[in-house]
């Protein structure tokens, strides 16, 4: 079965998924993906 309400299709010229804004075939990371991102990894190394 298909979720109608979260299943789409769509152009990927703007279009955000999963934090991550899809332009064309290229993904770029979202500023608030990126500082969580940081964050993480900051958690995990042990740097600040």
């Amino acid at each position: 079965m298909v979720n109608v309400q979260k299943n789409r299709v769509v152009e990927t010229d703007e279009y955000v998924f999963l934090g991550f804004p899809l332009r064309g075939k290229k993904g770029r990371w979202s500023e608030r993906a990126y500082q969580d991102f940081c964050h993480r990894l900051g958690k995990l190394t042990g740097r600040g």
